[in-house]
């Protein structure tokens, strides 16, 4: 009977020790809550259109030898949306086509969550951050610059989390091969941004930084492990003409031929085509609590526009290779590497011919990097750039001001404006400072004038 009351400060004692603990570790336990918050709404959950009616039911058309680029007539009226992936993500579903429905989704949620943490981590190390949670020492900077950098991302880490999609893999991938890069380890960096590379095209675009860097042999091995995965599927089913690498240029590239027309809403395609078809080819108007797109006659031939889009395309890789500076420079330190690469990304996300909202999760690693510019260097740029991407993509966006002004600003372009923000606070850390890195962190007293900008 003594035993009781005993029991009752041991109790106390424990739950003391757990709030000391969450509160010595407030990003661990923030991320922590997050996550479980993310799981209970996954399970409630009913729509799972994107995953089922996408991946999964490409991968079983492909394990059961039909064509997964063109259903049946019976199947496209029940599944609607169309699988316009290069064929290695649909091989990549295979295993999930043999669980149950809840358990295949489950699965891939714990992908995802695995995939999320990786991204945190990976974008942290490669910006420069050291340890976040210092119990003996800890450092107010560095949270300030944890906290901005999750207000540019997150929102598209969430937005990927809704979709079901394979970006936040993408994502872990490419930002391995960014810490693969900064520690000279071009093979593993160019094998993983291939990996990247074998979901969606975009990521090629550090071949060319390679080669831009004089790492030829990386470059190639980056191009020959997405075109080799891709070419995997052929060895599950064969489709009825050439390869499935042929079929998709076929029934999915060449079939868009518009600029920025693409298998998605025009307001979530938030490439620079996304915002050059939306400018030519569509108006809106705001009816009741909604923003309606209606179809336009293009007010510029197609040529016209291609010519121009790529004109702006070309200008942006140039200023970027301009900003990096001299080509084929091998050795350059590790924070110069991290805004090379975040630069590299931006691109890809603003060159791409259809960059959904979900794609943008990847500026989480520019994001950081801007912010440790902004706080530990003290950078006016950076600070104006970091602002303005905090601004146009989570201040205004449509679930603070609403529905169909936050369409609106999308219609605009706001997240590309974002995007492009980021992206010129780097380039312009390259090329006013060619020498100098990210980290570590520069006392405020030693800063000179011309490091503050």
């Amino acid at each position: 009977m003594t035993s009781a009351p005993a029991a009752i400060p041991a109790r106390s004692d424990k739950l003391r020790r757990a709030v000391n603990w969450c509160l010595r570790r407030p990003f661990t336990t923030a991320a922590i809550i997050y996550l479980i918050a993310g799981g209970l709404r996954f399970m409630l959950a009913r729509d799972f259109s994107e995953w089922d009616h996408v991946f999964v039911l490409a991968a079983r058309q492909l394990r059961n030898g039909a064509d997964i680029y063109n259903l049946p007539t019976n199947l496209q009226e029940e599944h609607p949306f169309p699988f316009s992936y290069p064929p290695f993500q649909a091989l990549l579903a295979i295993p999930f086509t043999y669980l149950p429905g809840f358990l295949a989704r489950l699965a891939w949620y714990l992908v995802d969550v695995i995939c999320l943490v990786l991204m945190w981590r990976l974008a942290w190390k490669v910006s420069g951050g050291g340890k976040l949670e210092n119990i003996d020492h800890p450092d107010w900077r560095q949270y300030v610059i944890c906290i901005l950098g999750l207000a540019c991302a997150m929102r598209f880490v969430e937005d990927t989390l809704e979709h079901r999609q394979t970006d936040l893999l993408i994502g872990a991938l490419l930002f391995g091969g960014c810490l693969a890069w900064q520690r000279s380890r071009d093979w593993v960096a160019a094998s993983l941004w291939g990996f990247a590379a074998a979901f969606k095209c975009t990521p090629l675009l550090l071949a060319g930084y390679l080669l831009w860097r004089g790492r030829w042999g990386p470059a190639i091995c980056l191009i020959v492990v997405a075109i080799g995965l891709n070419l995997l599927p052929d060895l599950v089913h064969r489709p009825p003409h050439g390869i499935w690498l042929s079929q998709w240029y076929v029934q999915v590239l060449r079939a868009k031929s518009d600029v920025g027309a693409w298998y998605v809403d025009p307001i979530l395609n938030q490439s620079l085509a996304g915002a050059a078809y939306r400018f030519s080819a569509t108006r809106w108007s705001i009816v009741g609590n909604e923003l309606l797109l209606a179809p336009v006659p293009s007010r510029i031939s197609q040529p016209a526009l291609k010519a121009m889009l790529y004109g702006v395309d070309v200008l942006l890789v140039a200023l970027t290779a301009a900003a990096m500076g001299r080509p084929f420079r091998r050795n350059i330190n590790p924070g110069r590497a991290a805004l090379e690469c975040s630069a590299v990304l931006i691109l890809m996300l603003m060159l791409s011919p259809m960059s959904h909202k979900t794609h943008f999760c990847i500026l989480l690693l520019p994001a950081f990097c801007v912010a440790r510019l902004a706080v530990a260097k003290r950078s006016l740029m950076a600070w104006c750039a970091l602002l303005t991407c905090i601004m146009l993509v989570m201040v205004l966006d449509r679930s603070f001001i609403g529905r169909p002004r936050g369409n609106l600003l999308m219609w605009l372009g706001s997240v590309t404006a974002g995007s492009l923000a980021l992206w010129a606070a780097c380039s312009w850390r390259l090329a006013r400072f060619p020498d100098d890195g990210l980290h570590p962190i520069t006392p405020v007293a030693s800063l000179s004038a011309n490091q503050k900008l």
